[in-house]
């Protein structure tokens, strides 16, 4: 959703000086023909405004993901990778046994390209306990590397959230770990609570979603990559449409330390012109 169309709209009824639109200056979690956001439909409805389905579509689109899963053995191995229109790449490997509990086993995760302000690369293995990190920032011609060993406990979790989630029962709260790069690998706690419910639409069959937020429990660690900057971390958000076979359906917040927060939504394949 452009900000200056709902502007525009907002400024027609006399509301924009009681709602605030701001933008990231991207648009990440927009694709091709996307209808108004949930998060602008439920602000607008407290307004007394209602859209219908097909209004004010949105074609800027920032980045395609796919997530692919491969067994081998007991072992599970995903791959969640982000293209960006500007070229810019992030992927994430993750390797995990499920049984008899999700056991992370090793973690790889390259950002680089102009959408982030560093070229980063971390690797993490349980066994044996090792982890790497290269960071070369833009301004800098020599990168900042850092190795070493980290004890991992049984429950940390980089790049299973979504799949801790679809596990979690409705009500229940979680905890665990994140492993972050300050630059030196350290933990960090974390907890899962449910704060909510939002409706969504699967064609034309009305459904609900569970709104997870997750809370980095450390001053100045935002997300994976992070520098001490004495700041509270920013929040990360999970959609999970729950049932008998729950299923992923949307997530907010950074994707590195101090970046804007962006939006991933689902989509579907589509037909070239």
């Amino acid at each position: 959703m452009a900000q200056a169309l709902l502007g525009k709209m907002l400024a027609e009824r006399g509301l924009d000086a009681r709602i605030l639109v701001r933008s990231g200056g991207i648009g990440p979690h927009a694709r091709d023909g996307m209808i108004a956001s949930l998060d602008a439909r439920l602000v607008l409805r407290e307004e007394g405004i209602r859209l219908a389905e097909d209004t004010i579509v949105s074609t800027d689109l920032n980045a395609h993901g796919e997530l692919l899963a491969f067994p081998h053995g007991d072992r599970m191995e995903s791959r969640l990778t982000w293209r960006f229109r500007d070229g810019s790449l992030q992927e994430e490997i993750v390797t995990y046994l499920q049984k008899p509990a999700l056991k992370l086993l090793t973690y790889k995760q390259v950002q680089r390209g102009p959408s982030f302000p560093a070229d980063v690369e971390v690797s993490v293995t349980r066994a044996p306990s090792h982890y790497e990190m290269t960071l070369r920032e833009k301004s800098k011609k020599e990168p900042e590397t850092s190795s070493g060993t980290i004890e991992l406990p049984d429950d940390v979790y980089n790049g299973l959230l979504p799949t801790v989630l679809n596990n979690v029962a409705k009500g229940e709260t979680a905890a665990g770990h994140m492993v972050a790069f300050t630059p030196k690998a350290r933990l960090v706690k974390m907890t899962i609570r449910a704060i909510g419910e939002d409706p969504i639409l699967v064609g034309e069959s009305r459904r609900t979603a569970v709104r997870y937020l997750v809370d980095l429990e450390v001053g100045g660690i935002v997300g994976v990559f992070a520098k001490v900057a004495g700041k509270e971390p920013q929040d990360l958000k999970f959609w999970i449409l729950k049932g008998e076979v729950p299923a992923f359906v949307g997530f907010e917040g950074p994707f590195f330390y101090q970046g804007p927060v962006w939006r991933i939504e689902l989509s579907a394949p589509r037909w070239p012109n």
